[in-house]
C-alpha cells in the first residue's frame, strides 16, 4: 500500500501562515493521506496540542516537532512526531486509517 503524505508542515505556531486546521483542508483537498505538523519548537506558541487535537480530517494528522540543534558547524533541524500523538477518520475511513500507525518517527536535515 502506499499513501501520499507530507512530513514537514508549519502553521501560525511558528512562523507558518495556515492555522492547522486549514492546512489539513489544504492537503486533504490534494489528496493527501496523511500530515506531520511540525512547527519550531523555539517559535512554538501556546496552544499547539490542542490545536492539532481538535483538526477534523479525514487524513492521519500526527503532531510533530521541528527541533533546532545547534552545533560548532551550524545547525541541524530534527523533525519527529510524538509518538502515540495522531488525529485521523474523524470524517470516515481511509486506507490509512484501516492500517496501523506508526508509533514515531524522526529525519534531520542540515
Amino acid at each position: 500500500m502506499n499513501l501520499k503524505g507530507q512530513l514537514h508542515i508549519h502553521t501560525i505556531f511558528s512562523d507558518g501562515r495556515l492555522t492547522p486546521q486549514e492546512a489539513s483542508d489544504t492537503y486533504e483537498d490534494l489528496g493527501f493521506d496523511f500530515i506531520v505538523i511540525t512547527d519550531h519548537d523555539h517559535l512554538l506558541r501556546p496552544g499547539y496540542r490542542e490545536a492539532i487535537e481538535g483538526v477534523r480530517s479525514n487524513m492521519l494528522v500526527f503532531l510533530g516537532i521541528e527541533l533546532t540543534l545547534h552545533t560548532r558547524w551550524g545547525y541541524v533541524h530534527v523533525n519527529e512526531t510524538i509518538p502515540g500523538m495522531y488525529r485521523g477518520c474523524d470524517k470516515g475511513a481511509s486506507a490509512g486509517c484501516r492500517r496501523g500507525v506508526p508509533s514515531g518517527f524522526l529525519y534531520a536535515s542540515v
